[in-house]
């Protein structure tokens, strides 16, 4: 009986236990989605349609704009300031007066040069009129072969002499028109480090002038783009996100160093709204790629040895779509194989995709 008893415990507790585990089988197992499974969260993505288009491809150069003209302008005589007619910022023209240094002393040496000409001249032509007198008579037999000498070497000594006084009238000149402080060149002023009363002296620096009405950006291209670029080719100059148009004013056709060669843009700055100084990017064209599938190079990814992008399809989940690459243009990368046109490329949202994930496009 005690036998008995014991079995019949043993088998409820077994049916007991096989319950529980049925039970436990039918919550995991059973009506799934209400209780335990996890609801798909869509990921925001966005997308671009695929579509043939054509592919420019650029060369940037960035660099400082300078004027066209530049230039430093250097005292070549000695003498204290006395005026200043042009201030920081003046247009000038060449020829025209900066300021006057005081050229009383050079005014005077100008005036001595110029009546010690005069007197070489008229030496000069007395010593003429007397070698072809003497000349005359010496063929005539009237006049000695020495007497004839004397006359030829006169005459000859009065040309050198004048032809030295012209030099010197000349050298005097230029220390006069140096004294005037004149400007060489037309521009603007871009330094003017003089002062009323000042001396100045050989080699000193007068005044800054430059011509901004014409830029100039110097940079230097490398072998693989050297053939692509001519002198006269259109150019897009960009500061602070404004273009202005420019132009390819030479290249060089030596490596200067680094197998880098040479390159200068001009710009046209009528308006004066770029100044030297400021920096700036230019792009050139080098080369066009028609009717292409492309796309950012950052939105190509791979896994080993395959490289992939993320589509869309019909049921809005994440496809991996995996592509053959061409040439790399600048930041995009040509697709070969693997796109075709009308498809959704995903451009935003990437880095959170896995094949098959349910995706919500957004605009």
């Amino acid at each position: 009986m005690k036998g008995y008893m014991k079995m019949k415990e043993k088998t409820i507790l077994l049916v007991g236990l096989m319950i529980l585990l049925l039970l436990v089988g039918c919550g995991r197992g059973g009506a799934p989605g209400r209780r335990f499974a996890r609801p798909e969260v869509p990921v925001p993505v966005i997308v671009e349609e695929v579509e043939r288009r054509d592919l420019s491809e650029f060369l940037r150069i960035t660099g400082k704009l300078e004027g066209i003209t530049d230039i430093v302008m250097l005292s070549e005589t000695s003498g204290q300031v006395l005026s200043l007619s042009k201030s920081l910022g003046d247009w000038i023209e060449k020829g025209e007066e900066i300021g006057k240094l005081d050229n009383e002393v050079v005014r005077i040496r100008l005036e001595q040069a110029r009546a010690a000409l005069n007197s070489a001249n008229a030496a000069m032509e007395t010593a003429r009129m007397n070698y072809d007198s003497t000349s005359r008579l010496f063929e005539n037999g009237s006049a000695s072969q020495a007497e004839y000498q004397q006359a030829l070497f006169a005459f000859q000594g009065a040309v050198a002499q004048r032809d030295g006084a012209a030099a010197a009238l000349e050298s005097a000149q230029k220390a006069f028109e140096n004294s005037q402080l004149i400007a060489p060149v037309s521009g603007y002023i871009s330094s003017l480090p003089l002062q009323v009363g000042e001396m100045i002296f050989p080699n000193s620096p007068i005044a800054g002038i430059v011509n901004h009405q014409q830029l100039l950006l110097k940079g230097g291209i490398g072998e693989n783009h050297i053939l692509n670029v001519r002198t006269g080719q259109p150019v897009i100059v960009s500061y602070r996100d404004k273009e202005y148009p420019a132009r390819v004013r030479g290249v060089g056709v030596k490596a200067l160093s680094g197998a880098t060669y040479p390159i200068e843009i001009i710009l046209d700055n009528v308006r004066g709204e770029l100044l030297p100084g400021m920096v700036v990017n230019a792009m050139i064209q080098t080369n066009q790629y028609q009717d292409v599938f492309y796309t950012e190079t950052g939105f190509i990814h791979s896994s080993y040895d395959d490289l992939y992008v993320y589509t869309v399809n019909d049921s809005a989940r994440a496809e991996r779509t995996y592509v053959k690459v061409g040439s790399r243009v600048n930041e995009f990368t040509i697709i070969e194989e693997g796109l075709e046109v009308g498809m959704k490329l995903v451009v935003e949202g990437m880095d959170s995709l896995e094949d098959g994930v349910v995706v919500n496009v957004r605009e």
